[in-house]
C-alpha cells in the first residue's frame, strides 16, 4: 500500500480551477524560462475532505512572450480514522504527495502540462512543453 492511500477512502474529484494566459507585447533576443509549481493543501472539517490546489506558473525573464498560470483542485475524502482529527500533519501529508510513488500528482502534473502545451501553441509557434512532474525549487 502507498502510504498516502492510508489517509483517504475512496476516490477523488478533479477539477480545472483557474487559467490565466497574458500575452505580452514585448520579445527580447535572449530569454530564460521560469516554471513554478505550487500544492496548497486546505482541509474541509464540515464535510472531512481535503482540498489539493496545485498550481503550474510559466514565465520569462526578462518579461516577455506569454505569462501563464493553470490550476487544478482535487477533493479527497478521509478515511474514516482521521475525519475530525485537526491535528492532521499537512507537511507529512504533502511530502507524501510529492513522493514519486504517488499516484493523484502524475495525473494532474500531466494535465497541467498539457494545457499549457496546448496554450502554447495557440498562437502558431511550437509549443512549450513542461515536464508532467511537480517541479520543487528549492
Amino acid at each position: 500500500m502507498n502510504p498516502i492511500e492510508k489517509y483517504f477512502s475512496g476516490g477523488c474529484s478533479i477539477s480545472l480551477e483557474n487559467v490565466t494566459y497574458n500575452k505580452l507585447d514585448e520579445i527580447d533576443d535572449e530569454v530564460s524560462l521560469s516554471v513554478k509549481d505550487n500544492l496548497e493543501i486546505k482541509e474541509d472539517h464540515s464535510s472531512n475532505n481535503i482540498e489539493l490546489l496545485i498550481s503550474r506558473h510559466l514565465t520569462f525573464e526578462p518579461k516577455s512572450l506569454v505569462d501563464i498560470n493553470v490550476s487544478f483542485g482535487v477533493v479527497m475524502e478521509l478515511d474514516s480514522k482521521f475525519k475530525g482529527d485537526t491535528q492532521l500533519d499537512h507537511e507529512l501529508l504533502k511530502k507524501e504527495l510529492l513522493n514519486n510513488d504517488n499516484v493523484i500528482m502524475p495525473i494532474i502534473m500531466s494535465r497541467i502540462s498539457l494545457l499549457i502545451s496546448q496554450l502554447t501553441s495557440s498562437y502558431g509557434e511550437r509549443p512549450i512543453i513542461t515536464p508532467p512532474t511537480f517541479m520543487i525549487t528549492d
